[in-house]
């Protein structure tokens, strides 16, 4: 032995809270049970109920010395709660996750994730996302999240999100991507990063194995993929507008942040826009030349109804 100590590297913990005391004392343990013992959590809370700020100053003191801080949320939504933390220069580390406030990570998520990122040349932005054991506000499991077969890609990010960020795990190259675009008007901060890391010709890990278990809510359970009816919710999205919204506020900040994609990206992304505003046989000629897909066959599906009916 030649008596050297391997320091760990060093992870941040990006927490974003609004409301949520009920199930926040359980996903605060799971991040201090990680294997992975050098990180910081930094919480930044975006509302002033009593009973959150009760179980993060009950909690705090739990991670030691210097090692969990809570912030005031900038008070403008989740994404930009999140990206708040991400352009916080006071937060310094060799990686990041994101976090939510009521799901279980289980305990190898953050070792794991980082293990995979470490493979990777520091100067390259890169991403780890899984998949997630799915269980209800009672904890109980709901089997897991879709498997995505296809490879992560630009072209998939455009019209996709696999990146669910209450897996997502990046590099420093990765958040330094994100301050240096300066973007923070977006619908949902895992999504960016998916479309600004793939953009710039970054790597994303998408892992098979779960790492978290997320929690659905009965407001939001018969939204999810799992339910029977997400389909046609997904169509009925569509048709009320709310994809082309989204798809319009994400080509607004890629185009904000153009010179960061790669020459290729760049021309897919001129395509795909061109696609969204044409009449309907430019419109599907240029969708199809923009290469875009989503992970399955209902998904690719609901895409092209949405070219049709000019909705994307």
């Amino acid at each position: 032995m030649n008596g050297k100590v391997e320091i760990q590297p060093k992870a941040a913990v990006l927490m974003a809270v609004f409301e949520g005391a009920r199930f926040l004392p359980e996903q605060l343990s799971s991040i201090q049970a990680q294997s992975h013992g050098n990180f910081e959590l930094w919480v930044s809370r975006d509302c002033d109920r009593e009973d959150v700020g009760a179980v993060l100053e009950e909690y705090a003191p739990k991670f030691g010395p210097n090692r969990c801080f809570v912030l005031e949320g900038p008070k403008k939504g989740c994404a930009a709660n999140f990206l708040s933390l991400v352009f916080n220069r006071e937060i310094q580390a060799d990686y990041f996750a994101y976090s939510d406030q009521d799901d279980v990570w289980e305990p190898g998520k953050l070792s794991h994730a980082i293990s995979a990122l470490e493979g990777i040349p520091e100067a390259v932005p890169a991403l780890y996302a899984s998949r997630s054991r799915l269980i209800d506000e009672n904890g109980r499991g709901l089997g897991l999240s879709p498997l995505h077969g296809r490879p992560p890609s630009f072209r998939n990010a455009l019209v996709q999100n696999i990146a669910s960020g209450h897996t997502l795990v990046m590099n420093r190259a990765g958040r330094e991507l994100l301050r240096a675009s300066g973007v923070t008007d977006v619908p949902f901060h895992d999504w960016w990063t998916y479309l600004l890391v793939t953009g710039t010709g970054g790597r994303v890990l998408y892992d098979p194995q779960p790492s978290v278990r997320y929690r659905l809510h009965s407001r939001n359970l018969t939204g999810s993929r799992v339910h029977p009816r997400s389909h046609f919710r997904c169509i009925r999205r569509i048709i009320e507008g709310q994809t082309r919204s989204t798809n319009t506020a994400n080509v607004r900040a890629l185009n904000g942040a153009k010179p960061f994609l790669t020459p290729e990206n760049q021309r897919v992304l001129d395509t795909f826009n061109k696609s969204r505003w044409s009449h309907l046989p430019i419109r599907l000629k240029e969708i199809r030349k923009a290469g875009v897909y989503r992970q399955t066959r209902a998904g690719n599906i609901s895409l092209l109804t949405a070219s049709l009916l000019n909705k994307l």
